[in-house]
């Protein structure tokens, strides 16, 4: 059985480990900063966080370039294994997931092949990276439609996009950015005002704001670096595509990011009715 720990206080994921999965093995795949206000503001202060997932006599799995000594300090403490696994030379930080998923699994005894063919055949979460071709705006226009909203926090978000930029072919089209924010995620929110500010959207020609806590953004849209965020009033996808169909006027590539709960789940379940899925 293969299960995820959604935990995120420090404490309610030392008992899920404990107390209710007790898994004999654990994996870390990455020390990313998000759930900053729950699980801290530096790599070091996430890693101790996540660090509290490790029981007594569980192996833990780390790839090398997300071990910290938070993890190996945590083990000792309990009597737990740290096993690190090399990081592959892999096009994308998804082919790299799949390789450490095998890794683990040879350690198991199960073979690579087996294992990246199971990979291959599970079915994609609601929240996976899809892609989708759709007709928008009058006259209509073929425009590529792009969720990436469960990556969440900005590092995960631009490896998402260097991703894409492997995969997908721009075909001529303007990046276009629409960015969910949510009401319980307010810390988010400020990690993605800063990622603006720092020149995260450069390559954007626009970029659009939906959720919650639109109405702080008046008083930023003339704050850092181009392009502008513009706040979206609109609650429903039909609405929220047809204003920004209109306000960009030709066919762009438009990619979620932010949030999918709330309004992301919905673009997304929009987007799957009027779109035909585009393979990556």
């Amino acid at each position: 059985m293969v299960t995820e720990m959604m935990s995120i206080q420090p404490e309610c994921l030392a008992a899920e480990s404990r107390c209710l999965l007790r898994p004999q093995f654990l994996v870390v795949t990455n020390v990313r900063i998000d759930h900053r206000e729950e699980m801290g503001r530096t790599k070091t202060e996430i890693a101790r966080s996540l660090s509290a997932a490790v029981r007594p006599g569980t192996t833990v799995f780390i790839p090398k370039s997300e071990w910290y000594p938070e993890f190996e300090a945590a083990a000792g403490r309990v009597g737990a294994r740290i096993i690190i696994l090399q990081n592959t030379a892999a096009g994308s930080f998804f082919d790299e997931d799949s390789r450490l998923a095998a890794a683990v699994a040879s350690h198991l005894g199960v073979s690579e092949a087996a294992a990246l063919q199971g990979i291959s055949a599970a079915a994609a979460d609601f929240g996976s990276l899809k892609v989708w071709e759709a007709e928008l705006g009058v006259p209509a226009a073929t425009w590529t439609l792009v969720s990436a909203f469960a990556a969440n926090e900005p590092e995960s978000s631009r490896l998402v996009l260097e991703h894409l930029e492997q995969r997908l072919a721009p075909n001529g089209r303007p990046l276009v950015g629409i960015l969910n924010f949510r009401a319980d995620r307010g810390d988010r929110t400020r990690q993605w005002l800063a990622a603006h500010g720092q020149g995260f959207f450069s390559g954007f020609r626009s970029v659009y704001v939906v959720g919650a806590h639109i109405h702080s953004l008046n008083i930023r849209r003339r704050t850092g670096r181009p392009p502008s965020l513009i706040p979206l009033p609109d609650r429903t996808p039909p609405a929220i595509m047809e204003k920004i169909a209109s306000m960009e006027g030709a066919a762009s590539r438009l990619i979620g990011l932010g949030n999918i709960g709330g309004i992301g789940e919905a673009l997304v379940e929009h987007w799957q009715r009027i779109g035909r899925p585009h393979a990556l």
